[in-house]
């Protein structure tokens, strides 16, 4: 699954509107999608290189939590191979608690993307100290002034006599003042001496150490200074060694389905879904599950509250919702993510929302590479009904959506075996349903 657009790009396609949003649904029959799938047991980069579980344990009770999705997320910026992995807590008493459900970025290194990448590296390191050499080499060079003046202010610091000057200049003319008293034969009686000054002597500065005084006093009269750096995701603090995937899973896993995946179509314009609500009621989007599962999925169908009490972002998230139900995943890698709320911890942090996902520049750095992460991919409710189908013996789920962003680095860590897989933890927001009060 890949894409890179957002919904002003949208395109008409008959009676539909067609965005660049990819959605996934949930089937049972293998798709040619061979890596991607909702629930079930997650599948390695490399057999010999698992994740380490300590990366996939509820930061809440400590136990290994279950698979919710295995995901190709695979872009064409990225040489290397990606695949994400997102995990929640079984049990119900760690619902709603943060650390249960975390998201990881699964990184396979091609030896071949990497010679490259090591390649222009070195050009670039070698680019750079031959501009810095030649930058030093003009700087050591004299000034024409500095050879015929002897200033002493030329690039290489020349110590050259001026033959003007009141000190040296009669020994640079074999000893005799050029501008004294040729009849007198005292030299020191004739050199032009300069008046004694009241001022003391100052020693010369520096010009570099005046630039540099001057743009500290504007520096501390503006106040200005460097804007503090968003903060990074803290990196895990392991102590021991790696532990091993255990075989089998200590719980039963999710129901294992495969995704295919196409594009959003939307029988209107994302603007005209919300003026089409005007007359609707609306509740939360787990009312969705039961209508999509009788083939049904309009509006019309999710009563209970009261429109004056939502939200008008609720409203987009459940009219472009009911548009295909049967949705469990919206991925637009650097899109724009679809808020189940803008008044909960998460909204408040991403709205507002905008065309370029500016709006993530809230959420904490990459904890790898330190740049802006930016939105990769969203689950849906409907993944709730397709995860519980099975009676596996866990407690219900209740997010109205989890929303993942994510980078394209390279893991600073990679397995010592050779085999160039790295994980890293990006950073999810999951949007609680709303309580009924």
């Amino acid at each position: 699954m890949s894409g890179n657009y957002s919904d002003s790009e949208d395109e008409d396609y008959g009676d539909f509107q067609t965005t660049n949003v990819t959605l996934g649904f949930a089937v049972t029959e293998a798709t040619s999608d061979k890596i991607s799938h909702l629930g079930g047991e997650p599948t390695w980069i490399k057999l010999t290189s698992p994740l380490d579980t300590r990366l996939a344990k509820c930061l809440s009770c400590n136990s290994l939590m279950n698979l919710l999705l295995q995901l190709d997320g695979e872009v064409p910026e990225s040489p290397h191979q990606r695949i994400f992995y997102v995990f929640a807590c079984a049990q119900k008493k760690c619902r709603r608690k943060q650390g249960g459900v975390r998201a990881i970025r699964g990184v396979g290194i091609r030896k071949a993307a990497l010679a490259k990448e090591e390649e222009l590296k070195k050009k670039r390191l070698e680019e750079e100290e031959a501009a810095k050499k030649k930058k030093e080499e003009e700087a050591s060079r004299p000034l024409p002034g500095d050879m015929l003046f002897g200033s002493g202010l030329g690039n290489a610091g020349a110590k050259s006599t001026n033959p003007f000057s009141m000190g040296g200049g009669a020994a640079a003319v074999g000893g005799v003042n050029p501008f004294g008293n040729p009849f007198s034969t005292n030299p020191a009686a004739t050199t032009i001496q300069a008046p004694p000054s009241s001022k003391p002597t100052t020693s010369s500065t520096p010009i570099t150490t005046t630039s540099s005084t001057l743009h500290t006093t504007f520096a501390a009269a503006l106040n200005l200074s460097p804007s503090p750096p968003l903060p990074k995701d803290p990196e895990p603090l392991f102590y021991g060694p790696p532990e091993p995937w255990p075989n089998p899973h200590p719980t039963p896993p999710f129901p294992h389905y495969f995704l295919d995946a196409g594009y959003e179509e939307l029988s209107a314009t994302p603007e005209s879904l919300l003026q089409r609500t005007s007359q609707n009621v609306h509740t939360d989007p787990t009312t969705l599950l039961d209508s999509s599962s009788s083939g049904g999925g309009s509006s019309d169908d999710w009563g209970g509250y009261e429109k004056s009490s939502l939200d008008t972002t609720f409203q987009k998230f459940a009219d472009r919702t009911s548009e295909n139900p049967d949705q469990v995943l919206r991925y637009e890698h650097k899109g724009v993510p679809l808020l189940y709320s803008k008044t909960d911890a998460v909204g408040k942090l991403l709205s507002p929302l905008n065309s370029t996902g500016e709006a993530l520049k809230n959420v904490p750095r990459c904890s790898g590479c330190g740049k802006q992460r930016f939105f990769e991919f969203q689950l849906m409710p409907h993944a709730i009904a397709m995860l519980e189908a099975e009676d596996v013996g866990l407690d219900g789920m209740e997010w109205g959506t989890i929303i993942v962003a994510s980078c394209t680095c390279v893991p600073r860590q990679v397995d010592g075996n050779g085999s160039g897989v790295g994980y890293v933890e990006e950073w999810v927001g999951v949007q609680w349903e709303q309580q009924k009060k």
